[in-house]
C-alpha cells in the first residue's frame, strides 16, 4: 500500500486483479462506499475514511463479495459484516470475508466475476510533445546552455544526455503508440448475453448496458420487452432493483 495525504492507499489495479470485478463496476462500489480512486503518476489508488473503523481493503472487499452473490452491497454499507462462527471437532472457528479465498465466492452471474483485461491507461506523450521534448532537452543539455546553468547554481554537470539516447528513447515511445491493437472477440456481445440466457441469469442494468453497448440511462429508459442483437430483455423486479431476463427470438 501507500499513503497518500497520511491515508493509506489500495493498488485500485491490483485490486481488481485480485478480485476479479469490472473496472466499472468497482468504481461504482467504491464512490457508493465513500471512498475514491486518485492518481499517482502513473497508477491508481482507493484512498479515504470510512465511518465504521475497520481498513479500506476489508471494506471494500466485504461489498465485492456481497455484491458478487446478491447484485447489491447495502448490508456492507450499513457495517454488516459477513463473519460467522461454526463449531467443529476442532472447535470455534470464524469464517467470513476475512478469510474466505476470491474463487469461493461464486458469482449470481458471470459478469459479476471477471478477469481485467487492462490495467490503468499509461500516461504517454502526445507526437507533439514528444517534439516539444526533444527541443527542451537537446537545449537544456546543450554545452552553452550547461555551462550557464553550471554558474548559476554552482551545480557539476555529470552527464549529458546524447543525441543517439533521446532519438532512441523518442522511437521507442513511437513505436508503443503504434502498435496495433489486439484483435477484439466481435461475437463476445452475443456469448455473453447467449450464457445468460442458458443459465437463467438476471443482469443488472449496468452489465447488460456494458454488454450490448448502451448507456444506463438510455437502458434504464427502455420498456420490457425491447429487443436488441437477437434477443428480448424482460425487466424483473426485486425489491428497489431492477434486473433483466435475456430471451433469445
Amino acid at each position: 500500500m501507500i499513503s497518500i495525504r497520511g491515508v493509506e492507499g489500495i493498488d485500485y489495479d491490483e485490486f481488481r486483479k485480485e478480485y476479479k470485478i469490472s473496472s466499472g463496476d468497482c468504481r461504482v462500489i467504491i464512490k457508493s462506499l465513500g471512498l475514491r480512486v486518485e492518481r499517482v503518476l502513473d497508477k491508481q489508488y482507493v484512498v479515504g475514511e470510512n465511518r465504521f473503523g475497520v481498513e479500506n481493503h476489508y471494506y471494500l472487499k466485504s461489498a465485492v463479495y456481497e455484491y458478487r452473490r446478491t447484485g447489491n452491497w447495502e448490508k456492507t454499507k450499513n457495517g454488516e459484516w459477513m463473519e460467522y462462527e461454526i463449531t467443529t471437532e476442532d472447535g470455534i472457528k470464524q469464517i467470513g470475508v476475512s478469510n474466505i479465498p476470491e474463487h469461493i465466492v461464486k458469482p449470481i452471474s458471470p459478469s459479476y466475476r471477471v478477469e481485467p483485461n487492462k490495467t490503468s491507461e499509461s500516461m504517454l506523450m502526445k507526437k507533439t510533445d514528444m517534439e516539444k521534448m526533444r527541443v527542451a532537452l537537446e537545449s537544456a543539455t546543450s554545452p552553452a546552455s550547461s555551462i550557464e546553468q553550471n554558474n548559476r547554481n554552482g551545480l557539476i554537470l555529470i552527464e549529458t544526455i546524447t543525441e543517439n539516447i533521446l532519438n532512441h528513447f523518442v522511437t521507442a515511445v513511437r513505436e508503443i503508440k503504434n502498435e496495433p491493437e489486439q484483435k477484439k472477440d466481435t461475437l463476445q456481445p452475443q456469448r455473453a448475453l447467449m450464457e445468460a440466457e442458458t443459465h437463467s441469469y438476471l443482469l443488472s442494468t449496468q452489465q447488460l448496458g456494458e454488454i450490448i453497448g448502451m448507456s444506463n440511462s438510455t437502458i434504464s429508459s427502455k420498456k420490457t420487452g425491447f429487443k436488441r442483437m437477437g434477443f428480448v430483455f424482460e425487466k424483473v423486479k426485486e425489491g428497489n432493483s431492477t434486473y433483466w431476463k435475456v430471451k433469445k427470438y
